[in-house]
């Protein structure tokens, strides 16, 4: 079973920036990934196509894609930024984290006539792709955790 202890930066310590940036490749190629899976199942299983909330025009997979890399990267340069200034970095990220995960489910559930599965592939994609980046920067984006 994988260990899903969140980890503390030991004072003094810096984590590598070459560690941080094959983690963050990793959180993105993973992302990706899933994303691509959850907008293909949402699309085949659903009666109604995924929509873009902002135009109400058949989302394509592209912005999807883009949106994930953007949002990944993101997340990677500011825990890397957010773990060299402050102690208790690691769980003050995930706590932002899941601040920034419910305020992007705004567009999602808020605006009218959204169909049910663009809804629930939306929620679902940023749910998995926040996990998946809180998941793995905080366990493996540190080199120094304390027991």
């Amino acid at each position: 079973m994988a260990n899903t202890e969140y980890v503390e930066m030991v004072p003094g310590s810096q984590p590598r920036m070459r560690r941080l940036l094959a983690v963050g490749g990793l959180a993105m190629a993973l992302s990706i990934i899933v994303n691509f899976a959850i907008y293909t199942i949402a699309n085949t299983v659903a009666s109604d196509l995924i929509v873009a909330p902002n135009t109400g025009d058949e989302m394509l997979v592209a912005p999807v894609i883009i949106a994930t890399i953007v949002t990944v990267a993101m997340a990677t340069a500011f825990f890397t930024l957010f773990v060299r200034r402050f102690q208790r970095s690691v769980r003050a990220y995930a706590a932002i984290a899941a601040v920034v995960l419910a305020l992007s489910f705004g567009p999602s559930l808020l605006t009218a006539n959204l169909p049910i599965a663009t809804r629930l592939a939306l929620v679902l994609m940023h749910v998995a792709t926040a996990a998946i980046i809180v998941g793995l920067l905080t366990t493996r984006g540190v080199d120094a955790p304390r027991r």
